[in-house]
């Protein structure tokens, strides 16, 4: 008998390398698996393993969106708070884009300083912070079965707030040659 894993990592050294670098432009030292599955998730582990699947990367439209997501992984990594939610066996913690629907109390609050500090890095890193708002309410409509820690409101009430804020970026970073060459790979 044969034991299988719980995930499919995928084998695709480039997509794997260009996921990683993606990542190390928010944090150096984070560790990050691709997974190979059709339904749209991401997480942290315990480990600080940041772990993504293939759908959630063919799924963003952009660079920015996909930098988004991470960023909002790695807000969680940094992000040292007592009460975190249960993990996922296997995508880690994070109620936004989790499979299972989480019983955590806090967690609207937990998100939402996620999206904050994720906003921060997406800005300093010259991304478009938008982007990462904008995908969440693509996730939001794609994904009706995706457990939601925040309502469509809560995603409106975010964005218009980085609105008001007028952020200095005169030319953000929003798409790629290379993330559409990733995305076009995976499809």
């Amino acid at each position: 008998m044969f034991w299988l894993p719980a995930v499919l990592l995928l084998n695709d050294s480039t997509v794997t390398g260009y996921v990683e670098r993606l990542c190390h432009r928010f944090a150096p030292q984070v560790q990050v698996a691709v997974i190979v599955d059709a339904d749209a998730a991401a997480g942290v582990k315990p480990n600080g393993e940041i772990r993504i699947t293939t759908a959630m990367i063919t799924e963003a439209e952009n660079e920015a969106e996909l930098a988004g997501i991470l960023a909002h992984e790695i807000a969680h990594l940094r992000k040292k708070i007592d009460a975190a939610p249960p993990d996922d066996e296997d995508f880690g913690i994070c109620l936004r884009f989790n499979r299972h629907d989480l019983d955590f109390e806090g967690g609207k609050q937990w998100e939402h300083d996620a999206d904050q500090t994720a906003i921060e890095m997406l800005t300093k890193a010259g991304y478009d912070p938008m982007a990462m708002l904008r995908y969440f309410s693509t996730l939001r409509h794609a994904s009706p079965g995706l457990p939601r820690a925040f309502s469509a409101e809560d995603i409106l009430i975010e964005r218009l707030q980085l609105e008001a804020n007028d952020h200095p970026m005169k030319d953000p970073v929003v798409d790629t040659p290379e993330f559409q060459a990733i995305r076009g790979r995976l499809k």
